[in-house]
């Protein structure tokens, strides 16, 4: 009963099997149709029609063995699973039955019924779990038997013909279907046929074994220089830079340098550095870098730095302020606004202000801010590299704030960064970066840092960090919160709370929290955090982030983040993870990681877990590598199981070719003898040892001729009469069978091309 329900949500029609008929009818050339109506279908024809009476057969029992039926299955069960798919195949629009369709259906009936009860019964024998494939071979007599009906079909169906010219038209050259009634009905199934031949596994995997005989045989970027007004039109982001006021709006990506030698290279943003030789770079990002007023509206990020009161506003990522005098930012999603010539700013991305040297900026969907000396900004996904020369940071979606004096920052997601007072390196991906007091670096992919010399207070819907030389405050809805302080320090996180200073260290993670404080200091995260105290100090964070300092620096990634500081560290980080390391060398070892190097080494990679290492601990943590190794050993599994099936598939479906070969060749020399021919012990004999020999081809070339009229041509040469060809072939001649298996090799085989052979032997080198 159950297996009945299932059969009935078959959905098993014309429609399944339409695309075998359909390449039959569109191979079928004008005199191969003309012999198929007179029923004496040539070679090619009758290997044409074996095939797709084969694909037939086999996509039904595909179908019904899929289901793995309890019992045996009765003829009824597969006739209704089968329905009237031959006669709207061979005989569409018609009304009439036709008897030689009826003994056709009776036929594939009766052999899907025997090969699915022999693959249900072998199946149960044996204990492997795996599916069972249908592997029965056809009787030869039966599939000449069926070739037959098919053929009678065929010529007695008048509207067939016209099937058969428009399919044999339309694939020479395009024609508008609309005239034929026959036609449209086919044209129009067939797209839907397709795509439910790819959703039905029963037409899936009768697909796999349904090939042809002949088968088994930008970065677009602009760049802008002027000292005047400049004008740039951004859909992604837009850098405004200037002594004079600048607007840019970009389509792709833009980029506007002024006040000195400036050159930006973009693929998705712009960048903007001014006030001496700046270089920028970015992807999905702009940059904004000013010596007097600006304004900066963003719809992802903003950044203000300034070194007076600054207050930043933000719906999403993160803002920053950089400018000499009182500065205000209000955005709808992010704003920035920086002093000296009014500037807008309008980005979808991301925003960033660089002033008062060289600066080099990359972005790809993130905003950094850096000042005091030469700077470097380079982001791509994530990545951010400065150091007390020449400093590059990348970032991905982040946003840096750099101030000397009071400020606020607000956000709701990314994060914001604030570096003061000397040197300062941010990297961030989705985080925040803050340094004050002296040389810090922190990074995060979700927080937000802030530090200032007085008093800040830092508000976030996400994280937030605060790190300042007085009174700091910071409150976090969501996932992290640091403090870092020479003075009085409070941290309210929502989730979790971390708090380090020159000795003790804390590590509390939900998703993660950071403190750095005493030196040098640098965070980068992805959903973790990182402390690291006492000496100098780097935390990255993102999905990947890299740092270099102290000389040139070098950010190779993919997706993992490195940091390397004062002392030689490398962490590699793939999703939530801490790490702490302080006054000396620390690895860390994640599975899907990325690396930062500097004066040593230092290797870290996590892939889920926290890890706290210091002064010379080492941690190594692979939970998601097991994961991911799991996952490649289903899908070689699942392949090479396909594989399997399609191969054992193919392999019947040869061998039935073989079958009917020599079946036709041995029939033809009794009907030279003029003798009848009944002896199935030499037929089968024949067949067996052809197929021992031409088993081992890889790619069989079938010819599109009569072989078996081929092969009694030759066997005539020697045996000109064909009485004693047929007594050498009741005997088993083995110098007969040798020449028959000769001959179907030679005509089966191609011979190899130089490359072809070239390839198979190195990897059959390989394979040893």
């Amino acid at each position: 009963m159950e297996f009945t329900q299932k059969v009935k949500q078959m959905d098993f029609d014309a429609e399944t099997v339409r695309p075998y008929f359909e390449s039959f009818f569109t191979k079928l050339t004008a005199e191969q149709w003309e012999r198929l109506k007179s029923c004496k279908p040539d070679e090619a024809t009758t290997f044409m029609l074996a095939e797709l009476l084969l694909n037939l057969m086999t996509s039904v029992s595909n179908a019904i063995v899929k289901r793995r039926p309890r019992s045996p299955v009765s003829e009824d069960k597969v006739r209704s699973i089968l329905g009237d798919t031959l006669n709207n195949s061979l005989s569409p629009g018609s009304t009439t039955t036709s008897e030689s369709l009826d003994k056709l259906t009776d036929l594939v009936v009766e052999e899907v019924t025997e090969t699915v009860n022999s693959t249900l019964s072998a199946s149960s024998i044996g204990v492997s779990s795996e599916k069972p494939i249908p592997t029965r071979l056809i009787s030869p007599a039966k599939v000449q038997q069926m070739i037959c009906y098919a053929c009678e079909s065929l010529k007695t169906n008048g509207r067939i013909k016209q099937l058969v010219k428009q399919s044999r038209t339309i694939s020479s050259e395009e024609q508008d279907p609309s005239d034929d009634p026959i036609l449209v009905s086919r044209t129009s199934s067939s797209s839907y046929s397709s795509r439910k031949s790819s959703k039905s596994g029963s037409s899936s995997e009768g697909g796999s074994t349904a090939s042809s005989v002949d088968s088994v045989s930008c970065i677009g970027s602009s760049e802008f220089t002027s000292r005047g007004n400049e004008r740039l039109k951004q859909s992604t982001p837009a850098v405004v830079t200037s002594s004079v006021s600048k607007r840019s709006k970009q389509s792709s990506s833009s980029e506007v340098s002024s006040g000195g030698k400036k050159r930006s290279k973009q693929s998705s943003s712009s960048e903007v550095s001014s006030g001496g030789k700046k270089r920028s770079k970015q992807s999905s990002s702009s940059e904004v870098s000013s010596g007097g007023n600006e304004r900066l509206k963003q719809s992802t990020p903003a950044v203000v730095t300034s070194g007076g009161n600054k207050r930043s506003q933000q719906s999403s990522p993160s803002s920053e302020v950089s400018s000499g005098g009182k500065k205000r930012l209000k955005p709808s999603t992010p704003a920035v606004v920086t002093s000296s010539v009014s500037k807008r700013l309008k980005q979808s991305l991301t925003s960033e202000v660089s002033s008062g040297g060289k600066k080099r900026s990359e972005q790809s969907s993130s905003s950094e801010v850096s000042s005091g000396g030469n700077e470097r900004l380079k982001q791509s996904t994530p990545a951010v590299v400065t150091s007390r020369g020449k400093e590059r940071l990348k970032e991905s979606t982040p946003a840096v704030v750099t101030s000397g004096g009071n400020k606020r920052s607000q956000q709701s997601s990314p994060s914001s960064e604030v570096s003061s007072g000397g040197k300062k390196r941010s990297k961030q991906s989705s985080s925040s970066e803050v340094s004050s007091g002296g040389n810090e670096r922190l990074k995060q992919s979700t927080p937000a840092v802030v530090t200032s010399r007085g008093k800040e207070r830092l508000k976030e819907s996400t994280p937030a960090v605060v790190t300042s030389g007085g009174n700091k405050r910071s409150q976090q809805s969501s996932p992290s919160s640091e403090v870092s302080s020479g003075g009085k320090k409070r941290l309210k996180p929502s989730t979790p709370a971390v708090v380090t200073s020159s000795v003790s260290k804390r590590l509390k993670q939900s998703l993660t929290s950071e403190v750095s404080s005493g030196g040098k200091k640098r965070s980068e995260q992805s959903s973790s955090s990182e402390v690291s105290s006492g000496g100098n100090e780097r935390l990255k964070q993102s999905t990947p982030a890299v740092v270099t300092s102290r000389g040139k620096e070098r950010l190779k990634e993919s997706t993992p983040a490195v940091v390397t500081s004062g002392g030689n560290k490398r962490s590699q980080q793939l999703s939530p993870s801490s790490e702490v390391s302080s006054g000396g060398k620390k690895r860390s070892k994640q599975s899907t990681p990325a690396v930062v190097t500097s004066r040593g080494k230092n290797i870290s990679k996590q892939s889920t877990p926290a890890v706290v290492t210091s002064s010379g601990s080492k941690s190594k943590q692979s939970s998601s590598s097991e994961v991911s190794k799991e996952c490649e050993n289903s899908g070689s599994s699942d392949r090479r199981a396909r594989e399997k099936i399609e191969k054992i598939q193919a392999e019947v479906k040869y061998k039935t070719y073989v079958s009917v070969l020599s079946d036709k060749l041995i029939t033809k020399i009794y009907k030279k003898a003029k003798v009848t021919c009944n002896d199935d012990d030499t037929r089968r004999h024949l067949m067996e040892r052809i197929w021992a020999e031409v088993k081992d081809i890889d790619s069989p070339y079938i010819l599109k001729r009569c072989l078996d009229m081929d092969i009694y041509k030759e066997l005539s040469k020697k045996w000109p009469s064909p009485k004693t060809l047929m007594s050498s072939l009741l005997r088993r001649d083995p110098g007969l069978e040798i020449l028959i298996i000769s001959i179907v090799r030679r005509r089966l085989c191609k011979k190899p091309g130089f490359f072809s052979s070239l390839r198979a032997g190195i990897s059959s080198f390989f394979r040893r």
